[in-house]
Formats: structure tokens, C-alpha cells, sequence
């Protein structure tokens, strides 16, 4: 072989070379972005009469917004009140609790959603995950353990939860659970949690302990 013929073999195996480089770097950005998830919000106008919906991978959400990275890079908050509907790519024991839960298969569901957690790392879907695992809970009649869950992991994961309305709130049977009225009287003497001090009241309420 010639020796013109080495050097354009090894100037053509350099251009090849640095035409991949340059795929490379244009590439991982897109391939990056197409392995975040694709989440899809239904929002309602601000007369609450029509729906549009908004794509993009959900941020954050919160009592006050939900945030929304669009496809643009922009990110875009929605009040929380107008967010109608949340859809998004799941993990396969999140879909298979949803399923049992809406069954009744409540001690089964508590389970998947405790699975679903291990491999979820969106911090989001993480704390729905654990706001329905505190709804089972409620379901098979475990208030102490719904009163623990809801304070220490579901508030603890998100202190202005979106999702308060879970909190096990019992206004109207007295309870006998020696282990309840416990956590009770505790909850209701927690100086820094207001959740903690409803709690309490709302199971001490109709008991002889009323007036605590």
C-alpha cells in the first residue's frame, strides 16, 4: 500500500472517528429527554367549565400548584384547584394496587403500594404512593397505624400535601383501642403540628376523655 493511500485511510478513519463523536453529543441529550417520563394534566379554565391539557414531566405538586415541565424546557404552574386529572407512566405494582384498591382488596393494595415504592424515584408518585397506603389502612379499620402513616411519612414527605383530605379524621364513634386513645391524647398535646392536635380531637371527642 502506498503511502498516500495510509495517510488518506487514516485522515478518513479520523473524520469517521469525529462525525460519531459529534452524533454522540447531539444524541444523549434527546435520548435523555426521551427517557423522562411523559406526564399529562388535565386542567380546568378558570371559570371551571373546560378542560385543556398540558404535557410535559410533572415537577412538583403541592397544595397550592402543581408544576410542569413542558416540552420546551419551560415550566409552567397550574393552581391546584384547576388541576382535574393527573395521567402518567405508572409503575406495574402502582397499576396493580390501584386495580386492588378499587376491588377492595385493601391488604393486598397496602402491599403493591409498598412495593410500588421501592423502584419509584419521582418524589411526587412517591408521596401519592404513601397517601394511598394511608387510604388502606383507613379501609381495614388500622387508625392508629393511618394517624402514624399520615403524620410521619405522609406529611413528612410533603408538608403541604395536596392530599390532606386523607387525614383519618373520626368525629363520631368513641373508640375502645388502648393503643389508639394513646396516640391520641398524644396527638392532641403535640404543640407543633396542627394535623396532630385535629387528629387527637377528632378521637377524643366523643369519649370520656372529652374534656382533655
Amino acid at each position: 500500500m502506498c503511502r498516500v493511500t495510509k495517510v488518506w485511510n487514516r485522515y478518513l478513519w479520523r473524520a469517521v472517528a469525529a462525525a460519531l463523536v459529534i452524533c454522540l453529543l447531539t444524541a444523549c441529550p434527546l435520548a435523555a429527554q426521551a427517557q423522562q417520563p411523559t406526564d399529562s394534566v388535565q386542567v380546568w379554565d378558570a371559570q371551571f367549565r373546560q378542560q385543556t391539557r398540558q404535557r410535559g414531566t410533572i415537577v412538583s405538586h403541592d397544595r397550592s400548584k402543581l408544576v410542569i415541565q413542558l416540552g420546551t424546557g419551560r415550566q409552567l404552574e397550574i393552581p391546584a384547584n384547576r388541576v382535574a386529572a393527573i395521567e402518567s407512566p405508572w409503575n406495574p405494582r402502582h397499576i396493580a394496587a390501584d386495580q386492588a384498591q378499587a376491588d377492595g382488596r385493601f391488604e393486598e393494595a397496602l402491599a403493591l403500594y409498598g412495593q410500588a415504592l421501592i423502584p419509584e424515584q419521582r418524589g411526587w408518585v412517591r408521596h401519592k404512593l404513601v397517601v394511598q397506603q394511608v387510604w388502606c389502612q383507613r379501609a381495614l379499620g388500622r387508625w392508629a397505624d393511618a394517624g402514624e402513616s399520615f403524620l410521619k411519612v405522609a406529611l413528612g414527605s410533603n408538608p403541604s400535601t395536596p392530599y390532606f383530605q386523607v387525614i383519618p379524621l373520626v368525629w363520631k364513634s368513641p373508640s375502645t383501642d388502648p393503643r389508639l386513645l394513646q396516640s391520641a391524647q398524644a396527638w392532641l398535646n403535640d404543640p407543633a403540628s396542627d394535623a396532630a392536635r385535629l387528629m387527637g380531637a377528632s378521637w377524643l371527642l366523643m369519649g370520656e376523655n372529652r374534656e382533655l
